[in-house]
């Protein structure tokens, strides 16, 4: 019994001397910075219980440079919560209290988008906020609610649309801004992942993550190692290592070490973060392309929001990406001519996988004439300035996809005109 107390005293003692050890790492990083009151109003009290923490990322000061936007496209913060493991309305908030369930007013123009971390960076949003209010402001009021999440694809879009935005948003107009992450899921699993595992063919991969059978199925399984001992330990650590380490001093310094040799060592050396996922096997995409079929299974998810939205009385626009597959990361005039001249495998790729997505398109009929938004191109005069790292956009690319965007609502508005109840 000693013993176990002795241990236990030492792990408190460590991780006691590791928090204070980064807490005091952080705070030198933010004296080098010179945002010590503003930092430290996050770091104190403890990240796991400041209401500091959901405001301020640990990146903000640190390593990226960039303020931290005000505007959310219209969504007050927390007010329309979703589990994303069960699928559905979280009634309660953290605290135990109950959650007022979100309302609507008779004449607000409430415009859902969906999408990846370019939409959840909140440029779009809010810039679709603010053109929106600015043409509508005598008749409508608008309420444009960010629904952008990282890494999502069209699968995951379809769970959340089907399970939040549709039963509890009153949505009139939702815009999913799909493509990238997507064709990312297929390249990366295929170079790093599913070309491993046993029973996964050439053949079953393209098709396996975009399938709503699949999303299901995987969520099957992953209830049922739950239940061993094994899998038990396995989600145990993994709630520890994405949930709780991120909510510590000791966390918030990983991030900082990690996104700092990324983004400020690896490139001074040439090596672009996006290659770490691709440089493996180049050379796969080069002899085998991406199948026609998983663009048409992509294309599928999109028509079935679309015909969800429908029957709601919701109108549903997919919107293209933009990406620019020949720059890949390159950040001088040099390095851009070579990615134009001699585009990787991977972009090539890419480009490919839209194409397949337009054709996938046109084959529908007149289903997707008014529906398809192809935004994957941007203007020759503002490409340079379009983006900020391979897919994310600069402010000059959000403000652009929010006029795209706004034009296509105002020219549907105008054909069919909302009707106040």
């Amino acid at each position: 019994m000693k013993t176990l107390i002795r241990a236990a005293a030492a792990c408190i003692l460590s991780i006691v001397f590791i928090e204070g050890m980064s807490c005091l790492a952080l705070g030198v990083l933010a004296l080098r910075r010179g945002h010590v009151s503003t930092y430290f109003a996050a770091l104190l009290p403890h990240p796991a219980i400041s209401r500091h923490v959901a405001d301020l990322l640990p990146e903000t000061f640190l390593l990226l440079k960039f303020e931290p936007r005000t505007l959310d496209g219209g969504r007050p913060e927390g007010s329309f919560d979703w589990h994303p493991l069960l699928g559905y309305y979280r009634p309660f908030l953290p605290d135990g209290t109950s959650r007022i369930r979100p309302t609507f007013q008779s004449d607000e123009l409430v415009v859902y988008l969906l999408g990846g971390s370019a939409v959840a960076a909140g440029g779009i949003s809010a810039h679709l906020q603010e053109q929106l209010q600015t043409v509508l402001k005598d008749h409508y009021t608008v309420r444009v609610i960010n629904e952008g999440i990282a890494g999502y694809i069209s699968t995951q879009e379809m769970v959340l649309l089907q399970t939040k935005i549709l039963p509890f948003g009153n949505p009139h107009y939702v815009l999913a801004v799909d493509g990238y992450n997507d064709w990312l899921v297929t390249v990366y699993n295929l170079l790093n992942h599913s070309k491993e595992q046993a029973g996964v063919t050439e053949e079953i991969w393209p098709q396996a993550d975009l399938s709503w059978f699949y999303y299901w199925f995987s969520e099957y399984q992953g209830r049922k190692r739950i239940g061993t001992v094994p899998g038990a330990f396995a989600q145990f650590v993994n709630v520890l290592a994405r949930r709780i380490l991120p909510h510590t001093y000791t966390g918030w310094l990983l991030n900082h070490i990690q996104n700092w040799v990324y983004i400020v060592l690896l490139p001074k050396f040439g090596v672009r973060t996006i290659d770490r996922y691709y440089t493996g096997r180049p050379d796969f995409l080069q002899t085998t392309p991406l199948p026609p079929e998983r663009a048409a299974l992509q294309a599928m998810n999109e028509r079935m929001m679309a015909e969800a939205c429908r029957a709601r009385g919701a109108r549903f626009f997919w919107v293209l990406q933009p990406g620019l597959p020949y720059r890949g990361d390159a950040m001088t005039s040099e390095e851009r001519r070579k990615y134009t001249s001699e585009p990787p495998a991977y972009w090539q790729s890419l480009e490919h996988y839209y194409q397949d997505l337009r054709e996938s398109a046109r084959h529908s009929g007149d289903f997707w004439t008014s529906r398809f938004v192809d935004l994957s191109h941007p203007p020759p005069d503002q490409a340079t300035a379009f983006f900020i790292d391979t897919v994310h956009l600069s402010d000059v690319g959000e403000r652009h996809v929010a006029q795209s965007l706004a034009a296509v609502i105002m020219k549907d508005l105008a054909a069919h005109p909302m009707e106040h109840p």
